[in-house]
């Protein structure tokens, strides 16, 4: 039985910030019953952050009652309220399903926006000073498999790699950062290739799947015969495979099925040498002290170790921060969740899932 929150009937706005921040305390400690009792008494009460905290409860993949049309509506009402973090994530709706262990009903299914509707809610946001719309609207246009028009991609791309330097989105920002450097050269001031090549080695040292797509695309985009398949333990191999298992990614019409150039003894090996490429080059940068790879990295001889470094990027932005918790948490709320047991227990379950 759920318990009772029993908060005054009419609150302060300082009283309101205290439950708020001590909901959301409950939540990332794993206090579900906590958290949802105050919640719900603040959603009583009008306070419009409660139901974008309700939302991601509901959506989350550790809540035992998680409910996809619950936090559509939760993340409608907050963004009727005026909240453009619940808006982003009516956008991000879409692809919750992709990100984790959740399979839809038909009901369910009915109510998810389309691509099209998702570049609307996320256009809606974008001058918002919120940074994961950004973000999101390079992906969909560019890696997403959304059409977008010419200008829109030039606009989107030359954006990202100017307002996503910092927060905890700047580690995924490498394949744009690199398709922006590629695009912009003027025929008589091409671009550095040792800085290209830099940047996508920091790309894949942070197991980044939107590199290894970029970084792929020329290797396997045409690939006709087995005689022009790469030798199964090269970083040509190794990123293609990255890019595939990611599910973050979609993979470009046209690609080469894996299978034409591999057998599973080599495909084996593809895998071994993927998951040394990238502790090498988050050794080198030092990357296994980021948030993404530091779980990883606190027990490096595990079973699972391949695996960790291989999801990381996917699991932790995605899946168990859905892009913007991490900042919204810290900046609206001072909860550190990149430290809690909640993210700590998500990137376990996320890991143990069914994998694609």
């Amino acid at each position: 039985m759920l318990a009772c929150a029993c908060l005054p009937p009419e609150l302060t706005a300082e009283e309101a910030e205290h439950h708020l921040r001590q909901a959301a305390q409950h939540f990332a400690d794993l206090e579900d019953e906590k958290a949802k009792a105050i919640l719900e008494e603040l959603v009583s009460s009008g306070v419009t952050d409660a139901k974008v905290l309700l939302g991601y409860l509901y959506a989350d993949p550790l809540f035992e009652g998680r409910d996809y049309e619950e936090a559509v509506v939760a993340f409608e009402e907050a963004a009727a309220g005026g909240s453009h973090e619940a808006l982003f994530q009516l956008a991000e709706s879409r692809f919750w399903p992709a990100y984790s262990d959740w399979t839809l009903t038909a009901d369910e299914e009915a109510i998810r926006p389309t691509l099209e509707e998702v570049l609307v809610l996320l256009r809606q946001v974008e001058e918002k000073r919120h940074y994961a719309t950004r973000w999101r609207l390079a992906h969909l246009c560019i890696f997403g498999g959304y059409d977008c028009d010419e200008e829109t991609t030039k606009e989107v791309l030359a954006g990202i790699t100017k307002n996503l330097v910092l927060g905890n989105l700047r580690m995924i920002t490498g394949a744009f950062r690199i398709l922006d450097l590629q695009h912009s050269a003027k025929p008589e001031a091409p671009v550095d290739q040792e800085t290209v090549l830099s940047i996508i080695a920091l790309g894949l040292a942070a197991a980044d799947p939107f590199v290894a797509t970029t970084f792929s695309e020329a290797a396997w985009l045409g690939l006709e015969s087995a005689g022009h398949c790469p030798d199964p333990r090269s970083i040509d191999a190794a990123s293609w495979l990255l890019a595939l298992e990611a599910d973050a990614v979609t993979v470009p019409d046209g690609w080469a099925e894996f299978e034409h150039c591999f057998d599973s003894e080599q495909a084996a090996a593809v895998r071994q040498y993927l998951v040394l490429a990238l502790d090498k080059l988050a050794r080198e940068f030092g990357n296994e002290n980021t948030w993404h790879l530091e779980t990883c990295y606190q027990a490096p001889e595990a079973s699972t170790f391949g695996d960790c470094l291989v999801y990381a990027v996917r699991h932790h932005y995605f899946a168990c921060s859905k892009l913007s918790m991490i900042d919204y948490f810290h900046r609206r709320l001072k909860v550190y969740y990149a430290s809690s047991k909640r993210y700590a227990r998500c990137r376990e379950h996320m890991l143990t899932a069914q994998k694609r």
